[in-house]
């Protein structure tokens, strides 16, 4: 008996209709905005086409058509058996509704990690007895900053996991909280002992999370004004 004649219905040829496999593939996004995103991703995207993707925020979650406008390889990192290549794409969102676009507005608003633009510094401020120790070696400079925490340039090097107050200056507004230092870098300049420092935001009052929000609103402001000038 061939498999045909088991089948519980019949397959008949046909002329003129199209298929496509949906196959599920995770992605990094690693910039957005309303219009598009780049991406990173182990698998080769075909350039031209178009994918659907779901885009995961905290609690929100949207699904958004997007073509594929470029894809290259970015780099490799090291994997079970060898090395795995890093594809980079660029996706031009299709179609997207108005209640779509507000949705990654408010995505936008809560994961963008902006670069100030004008110079900030702040301090790391250790508290002895209730003494707060002002050396200049604890200062630093901020060169992103989000919600979540900022990617600062500092003189000193704080310990891995630790958790440290801090205060700077947000335009006219103070800021300052405690923050997990996440990560430190050697400075990209050999010719210098300052390091990059990664600082998840870890403990901040009302106050400086509402002076935080309003900033980064300003900023995202003045850039969409400049893209659209």
């Amino acid at each position: 008996m061939d498999r045909s004649s088991r089948r519980r219905y019949r397959r008949y040829d046909v002329k003129g209709v199209d298929g496509a496999f949906v196959v599920r593939i995770d992605v990094s996004v690693i910039n957005l905005s309303a219009a598009g995103m780049a991406i990173e991703t182990q698998n080769s995207l075909i350039v031209g086409r178009s994918y659907s993707f779901r885009i995961n925020h905290s609690d929100r979650e949207m699904d958004v058509a997007g073509r594929v406008m470029w894809c290259v390889l970015g780099k490799t990192k090291r994997a079970e058996g060898g090395f795995a290549p890093i594809f980079r794409a660029g996706v031009q969102f299709e179609d997207v509704l108005s209640e779509t676009t507000l949705q990654l507005q408010r995505v936008i608003e809560n994961s963008a990690v902006l670069d100030p633009g004008a110079q900030i510094f702040g301090r790391f401020v250790s508290e002895v007895s209730g003494v707060v120790d002002d050396q200049p070696q604890a200062q630093f400079e901020v060169k992103k900053i989000s919600l979540s925490g900022m990617l600062v340039d500092a003189d000193v090097r704080p310990r891995k996991d630790d958790v440290v107050p801090f205060e700077i200056t947000l335009g006219e507004s103070p800021f300052g909280g405690h923050g997990r230092i996440a990560y430190i870098d050697p400075y990209p300049k050999k010719d210098t002992s300052r390091y990059r420092v990664g600082i998840e935001f870890a403990l901040l009052s009302d106050t400086a999370r509402d002076n935080l929000e309003e900033f980064l609103s300003s900023l995202i402001s003045l850039n969409e004004s400049a893209e659209s000038a």
